[in-house]
């Protein structure tokens, strides 16, 4: 009887170590894979922010390589479009070529709202160029809030 007893005990201890064992790697594992996942999340961060960063010393003046240099030039060209853009949008201004021929029809026909014409006839010029700069800078913290956002997931 105190055989089996021994034994038992001796089971039962053996037991308990690898459950512990186990245990001990599977902390082991999980810690590792979130140094990792840390790791990575910090390069992430730094490589999301490098390219504005060097963006933001080319056009203070600094130099890159001809391969990056080249690539800032259009990324330049590609922000002034892009501004351009916004700005005729925000703006509301649509030239001739650019509005479609729509036919004649009842619709086309009616007057406008008279508020609305001298809504458009009332603002200055500083005034548009005043909202065109605010609609930007709203649109620029959209896109911040927006860049924090996609980096928190």
């Amino acid at each position: 009887m105190a055989d089996i007893g021994k034994s038992l005990k001796a089971a039962w201890l053996k037991s308990m170590e690898a459950i512990g064992n186990t245990a001990s790697n599977i902390a082991n594992s999980t810690r590792s894979k979130v140094d990792e996942m840390n790791v990575v999340n910090r390069r992430r961060d730094i490589l999301s922010d490098f390219g504005a960063r060097a963006y933001e010393l080319w056009q203070k003046g600094e130099k890159f390589p001809d391969e990056l240099q080249s690539l800032l030039e259009e990324l330049s060209s590609l922000d002034e479009q892009l501004n351009a853009i916004r700005t005729e949008r925000l703006a509301g201004v649509e030239t001739k070529e650019e509005k479609p021929a729509e036919p004649e029809t009842e619709e086309a026909e009616a007057p406008a709202e008279p508020a609305e014409e001298a809504a458009d006839e009332n603002i200055s010029d500083e005034e548009i160029v005043e909202e065109v700069a605010e609609a930007l800078e709203d649109a620029a913290g959209a896109a911040e809030g927006t860049e924090e956002t996609q980096e928190n997931e």
